[in-house]
């Protein structure tokens, strides 16, 4: 088993490149000034998390490191973080919908979630 420090350090590795992916979408899209605010921000997120894992356990159960507890505790919050977006992306699916404007991307994300949801359950099933 890898030891907390090791696991946050592999971890970091993922939280940078999306800080990086955050701010060049945002320099594409809107321009350099957006890149590097919202890359900024991406970056102090992982900042506050990094250096915070050591004090709060929250921040370290958002972090998804740590030892056998933690790692638990990040599933479970997970898995209430996943069922409030499969609560509200269909209803606001079908906001759209009764507005006459059905949202494609709202479609696509529910048909994701569901099918992802469903594949893993099959294949949890059988890992018992």
């Amino acid at each position: 088993m890898r030891s907390a420090p090791d696991s946050w350090r592999g971890d970091l590795i993922w939280w940078l490149g999306i800080a990086a992916a955050t701010g060049a979408a945002f320099w594409i899209g809107n321009g350099p000034r957006a890149g590097l605010i919202a890359g900024g921000w991406m970056l102090l997120i992982t900042a506050v998390v990094g250096v915070g894992r050591r004090w709060s356990d929250a921040i370290r159960i958002v972090g998804g490191a740590g030892d056998e507890r933690n790692r638990n505790l990040y599933t479970r919050a997970t898995a209430v973080g996943g069922s409030v977006l499969a609560i509200a992306i269909p209803g606001w699916w079908l906001v759209t919908v009764a507005r006459g404007e059905p949202d494609r991307t709202l479609l696509a994300l529910w048909l994701l979630f569901g099918v992802s949801s469903v594949g893993a359950a099959v294949y949890y099933s059988r890992q018992s």
